[in-house]
């Protein structure tokens, strides 16, 4: 712990002299020591982020996810540079992560906000996919959250349908106001 403490006080003191790549050597031998600093690598990735090194902040908002998988600041962190990067899916599937964290923090409002922003229904995301990430379209349907689904494709997903019901309006909607 002694050891620790040290290395956190050398580091700091980098930082506050903007030596960035000996604050980074010296988060690695904190983290040889205790590898379940997520804060740190956390802290890390942000700098890396902000010097534009997208890759090496990824790498590390990964390894930080690891070290804490609760932390919906992290996974939000990863999909952001997923974004910067380029790599939709990945993005997708790290804002797929960051709504199903604020659904178990019983944050279902933002969870929704976080899917209609982020997550492309129209590109292949169908209800058995949500299921599977912990995302239920029956707890979600009277958000507003306007997803067009075929009924067809839900035959066999365990969503009830109503045969009745508009085909053209999105789930969750309301047939009056349509």
């Amino acid at each position: 712990e002694d050891a620790l403490a040290e290395y956190e006080e050398v580091l700091n003191e980098l930082e506050r002299q903007g030596e960035i790549e000996r604050v980074l050597s010296v988060g690695e031998q904190i983290l040889a020591l205790d590898a379940s600093r997520a804060d740190l690598l956390a802290r890390m990735a942000q700098m890396m982020k902000e010097r534009r090194e997208y890759e090496k902040a990824k790498e590390l908002t990964k390894r930080a996810c690891g070290a804490d998988p609760r932390n919906v600041e992290y996974f939000e962190m990863l999909a952001e540079l997923y974004a910067t990067l380029g790599k939709d899916k990945e993005k997708q599937e790290a804002y797929k992560e960051v709504a199903k964290l604020y659904r178990e923090r019983g944050n279902n409002e933002r969870a929704q906000e976080i899917l209609q922003k982020h997550v492309n229904m129209e590109l292949g995301l169908d209800p058995n996919e949500l299921s599977a990430s912990g995302i239920d379209l029956n707890e979600i349907s009277g958000s507003g959250l306007n997803v067009s689904v075929d009924p067809n494709e839900l035959s066999g997903s365990g969503l009830k349908v109503d045969p009745f019901a508009p085909t053209d309006v999105g789930l969750g909607a309301d047939p009056d106001n349509v």
